[in-house]
């Protein structure tokens, strides 16, 4: 083989490799950008659900003036509220709201 073919075996080896490489990139940076789109899909859709629940809030509040913020279910209501629709509750649980019957 003359020094003509080696050189051009040389220099197709480095072709091949550059393609390789760019073909590498062109994968890599393909995958970022899938991953990088699914990740901001979800962020988009949980801010929505963020400020949907926000907007929900605010119109409770507005024609029913109830903050939700402010309004939390105690254990005791959850309490008062079975022993009024006649759902069983257990004893000990009943000891801890005497004033409840």
């Amino acid at each position: 083989m003359g020094q003509s073919d080696q050189s051009s075996l040389g220099n197709d080896k480095r072709q091949w490799d550059s393609e390789l490489e760019k073909s590498r990139a062109n994968i890599a940076q393909s995958n970022f950008t899938k991953a990088s789109g699914s990740q901001a899909l979800r962020r988009m859709n949980k801010l929505q659900q963020l400020t949907n629940g926000v907007m929900v809030r605010e119109l409770i509040k507005d024609k029913y003036g109830v903050d939700m913020d402010e309004r939390r279910t105690s254990h005791k209501d959850v309490v008062e509220r079975a022993l009024k629709a006649g759902a069983p509750v257990p004893k000990n649980v009943l000891k801890d709201y005497p004033n409840l019957k």
